[in-house]
This record gives C-alpha cells, structure tokens and sequence, in this order.
C-alpha cells in the first residue's frame, strides 16, 4: 500500500487535475438538457389539466400522479402470502378438528341431506393430510 502512494503527487493549489473537466456522453447531455426543461415540462402538464378533451385530461393527471408519488403497485401476490397460515405444526387429529370446525363455520354440516359433495381437505406435511366429510 505504501508503495502506491509514492508514486501519488498532489496538485498545486488552484490548478484542477482535469483541467478539461469530465467527458460528457450524449447521454449525459441529454439528460442535462431534459432536467434543465423539467419545469417547463410539468407546467405544460398542468396547464393540459384544463383541456377539453377528458382523454388529454385523464392522461396528464395520470402522468403527474406517478411522477409525483409513483405508479401504483400490485399487491395481490403479497396479500395471497400473507393470507396463507401455515398448518403444519397441526397433526392430523387437529387438522380434522379444523376442518370439522370450519364446515360448520360456514354452513356446510347444515347441508347434510344435500347432494354429497367433495369433502374438505387441509393439508399440512405432505405425508400428513386430513380429509373430512
């Protein structure tokens, strides 16, 4: 490490170790020039807000909302995780007792001279499942 820093030389004061500054890219430079006219862009969005058309209206609203706070996200697979309870510290005599419970939660013991149906299966462990009905 020493090593390196011999070879290091400091710059005098005053006097820019590039003096030609950093290289700019036509990325870069159209960047520049896009954020140099950011206002004038947001303030032609908002003027659109006021147009005839309910299309161009709906378009610039929309715009200027995810712009402003971001587009909306879709939670569905969160929720669908977040709605799944694991059942596998249940053994098979709970998970029948869960089943029979839920059945009649919802109505389904009532139903007794009904046509029969599938019966409910819960599953824990794979090896483990629990059928009632």
């Amino acid at each position: 490490m020493e090593q390196n820093k011999r070879h290091l030389k400091p710059w005098k004061p005053g006097v820019s170790p590039n003096p030609g500054g950093w290289n700019q890219s036509k990325y870069h430079q159209a960047r520049k020039i896009c954020a140099d006219k950011t206002s004038d862009a947001v303030q032609t969005l908002i003027d659109l807000l006021k147009d005839e058309d309910a299309r161009i209206r709906y378009m610039a609203a929309t715009t200027i909302m995810e712009r402003g706070i971001g587009k909306p996200r879709d939670h569905s697979e969160e929720e669908a995780l977040a709605s799944r309870i694991s059942l596998d510290g249940l053994d098979k005599g709970e998970r029948a007792v869960l089943a029979m419970l839920l059945q009649k939660a919802l109505g389904l013991d009532k139903a007794k001279d009904a046509a029969p149906s599938a019966p409910v299966v819960i599953e824990g462990n794979a090896s483990e499942q629990s059928e009632v009905g």
